[in-house]
């Protein structure tokens, strides 16, 4: 499996690495950045595991809804990703490792009701002398509502500490007194995810992703779709007013976005991925902080049609010479960060 190698690589001890992040969500942002954070140390040289707890709850109930074939869409998803996760090789956190990388995703985020808030994410417990954070959210945690949880915890066991956004920098620094580095999710550390996707067999569509769209939302998209005589299609969650719903594995996501004519999204990690793949893309931001700041990261504030739309014709031009440009200095930036972390024993 991909990433139970041996520990010994030419008759030599590989030094090890640990991963405390979401990787047991049936979300494709959650699973693509443990599956990139792992790949990328594994280049490295490292072997590299996950710690088992952390977990979501994905009992039967949590499936079920009052829709019959939103139920069974939901279950048949949850079997692809239950595959999907056979990769990553699992160890409990008494495990001896020379590092461990606590993150990303919303491991931070204390009203992020769907994982259990474990005191691993902020490196307590773990079997290692040098425990480092990359990038982790809080999404729009305020200081009150963490302690409310971590009444008696910190920041403290940290080697190095990182974070992928501006509010979780702020958290740190009101908890700890310390300004962390701001890095890129790990879903950018991957420069090529060819080997990884799967094509989709479908040609000619808008991709669409996110959890819940408004009635003037999809209006939108149905209009811009059927003015181009392209299908609709989604992924990861039943939109039943979509013409097809596919039950994608997280590599046949990626295939989806990459192989799409355009793609609607209202969440963080639809828009990384259709930055990654040069993709002409429509965000429907919100107030959603996170996407909000990857988009002003970039410059494509004018991606966000919560705000640019005015019923005019959308806007087909994105500068991606510009946007690659950035995405190549940061990229060089969040890798130095894992880089300095490991050498600087």
């Amino acid at each position: 499996k991909y990433f139970q190698k041996s520990f010994l690589k030419g008759g030599i001890k590989m030094k090890s690495v640990m991963i405390v992040t979401l990787w047991d969500s049936n979300n494709y942002g959650a699973y693509l950045q443990a599956f990139s954070l792992g790949n990328y140390c594994r280049k490295l040289g490292y072997n590299v595991s996950y710690l088992e707890d952390s977990k979501e709850d994905h009992k039967l109930k949590n499936q079920i809804s009052k829709k019959l074939n939103k139920t069974v869409y939901q279950i048949k998803l949850a079997r692809k990703f239950k595959k999907a996760k056979n990769v990553f090789k699992l160890v409990s956190h008494s495990f001896a490792v020379d590092y461990v990388l606590v993150g990303a995703d919303e491991v931070w985020n204390v009203n992020n009701n769907y994982f259990q808030h474990l005191d691993y994410y902020l490196g307590y417990n773990l079997n290692s002398k040098k425990i480092i954070s990359y990038a982790p959210s809080c999404n729009g945690t305020k200081k009150g509502e963490f302690l409310s949880v971590y009444s008696n915890k910190n920041f403290t066991n940290f080697n190095r500490i990182s974070v992928r956004d501006n509010n979780t920098a702020s958290l740190v620094y009101s908890i700890q007194g310390t300004n962390p580095k701001v890095v890129l999710d790990p879903t950018f550390l991957t420069d090529n995810y060819e080997e990884f996707i799967i094509t989709p067999s479908i040609n000619n569509y808008v991709f669409v992703y996110g959890y819940g769209f408004l009635k003037e939302e999809i209006s939108e998209i149905k209009r811009f779709a059927s003015d181009r005589n392209l299908k609709i299609i989604s992924a990861g969650a039943f939109l039943d007013w979509t013409d097809e719903q596919i039950c994608a594995s997280p590599f046949e996501f990626l295939g989806l976005i990459k192989h799409s004519e355009y793609v609607f999204t209202s969440t963080f990690h639809g828009t990384v991925f259709s930055i990654i793949f040069n993709k002409i893309f429509f965000s429907f931001a919100r107030n959603n902080s996170k996407v909000l700041e990857i988009l002003d990261l970039f410059d494509l504030n004018k991606r966000n049609l919560s705000n640019y739309y005015n019923g005019k014709e959308l806007d087909n031009n994105i500068d991606y010479d510009k946007v690659n440009l950035i995405l190549k200095n940061l990229r060089k930036e969040s890798k130095q960060f894992l880089l300095d972390s490991f050498n600087n024993d």
